[in-house]
């Protein structure tokens, strides 16, 4: 699958990230930080597992970001997560690429979020 390919997912499901901020009200902000700082906590995982070619963490830390992004509504990111963990097992030589990709889609991710509570 072409890494283009994603770009038919959306980038961010705002309705669900308005349903979990009216969900938490004054902890919204705090979860959002949780989300970016546990983000950047796994990517240095995976970096990490990718060193050691340690491809079952690499799994697991796609899974966890994967299912993260998906209670987050970061739709795209997590169809990426998931497309990383099966080339996990089948091409793993096409992770440090997709990875990559990820990694600049969270920063993308970030903007939509901003400018999502802006129009608040």
């Amino acid at each position: 699958m072409s890494i283009l390919a994603f770009e038919e997912f959306p980038r961010l499901q705002q309705e669900q990230l308005f349903r979990i901020r009216d969900d938490l009200g004054d902890e919204f902000p705090r979860f959002l930080t949780l989300f970016a700082d546990h983000s950047k906590h796994l990517l240095v995982e995976i970096h990490e597992s990718l060193a050691r070619n340690d491809l079952e963490q690499i799994k697991i830390s796609l899974h966890s970001f994967r299912g993260m992004c998906g209670s987050m509504g970061a739709t795209r990111v997590f169809h990426l997560c998931k497309h990383a963990e099966t080339m996990a097992s089948t091409e793993p030589a096409t992770l440090p690429q997709l990875i990559a990709h990820i990694e600049t889609e969270l920063l993308a991710l970030d903007t939509a979020i901003q400018q999502a509570l802006q129009t608040l």
